[in-house]
């Protein structure tokens, strides 16, 4: 009876293991992937793309550093013509690695004066475990207006305890009449607290309906 209980608990285990890592494989997807199918999403058809530069730092305890083992960022620009006038629309692709981003932390995204940036937009989130994982775990996040030259993602809006993240951003501008920039310009800062481990649920629950079986099966066999 005992090595049956036991047998059970552990199928049920490697069951839903199984079942998360099929689960996983489907919705797995290449960097490109992601990029190129957001690309498709955001930007305007009649747009065409104009030079831009982006820089990202990281500041951990006070002290920022650039870092592209911890983060990457890549900026695309574009021109549109909307109701007559001239629009453009950012797209950022941020990739941390083995940075902890708390609720409580922030990335914000400053833009220089070639640009009016306005209206939150939507972005997409992806995880993954290591390097040589693909990405998986789509997640909608939202970028909002911080000030007049600056737009945030709170930390708040992403996946809690995640190692590896891949976000794609992007937020709509005018152009600046009074502009003294050749092209648009991009600061990313990430900011990152300690990060505090945390057991998925799928892991916990099936853990513990094991060891609640194992606990009855004792105490029925010590009353016995």
């Amino acid at each position: 009876m005992q090595k049956r209980v036991w047998m059970t608990g552990v199928m049920l285990l490697v069951l839903i293991f199984a079942a998360g890592s099929v689960f996983a494989a489907e919705s797995a997807h290449t960097k490109e992937e992601i990029v190129r199918a957001y690309m498709e999403r955001v930007v305007p058809e009649n747009a065409e793309e104009v030079s831009s530069a982006v820089q990202v730092t990281v500041k951990e305890a006070g002290k920022e550093t650039v870092d592209a083992a911890k983060a990457t960022a890549e900026a695309y620009t574009y021109r549109y013509a909307e109701n007559g006038e001239e629009n453009y629309r950012t797209v950022l692709v941020l990739q941390l690695n083995n940075v902890s981003v708390t609720e409580d932390d922030e990335i914000t995204v400053a833009v220089n004066d070639y640009l009016n940036p306005f209206s939150p937009q939507d972005g997409v989130e992806y995880t993954r475990k290591t390097s040589d994982d693909l990405w998986s775990g789509e997640h909608a996040v939202t970028v909002m207006p911080k000030d007049l030259q600056t737009e945030v993602l709170l930390g708040s809006e992403l996946k809690n305890g995640a190692k590896s993240r891949l976000i794609c951003m992007s937020f709509p501008s005018s152009g600046n009449a009074k502009r003294e920039s050749e092209m648009p310009e991009y600061v990313v800062t990430v900011m990152s607290s300690p990060r505090t481990v945390t057991v998925p649920v799928w892991v916990v629950i099936p853990a513990g309906l094991v060891i609640a079986l194992i606990v009855v099966f004792v105490r029925k066999k010590r009353a016995a």
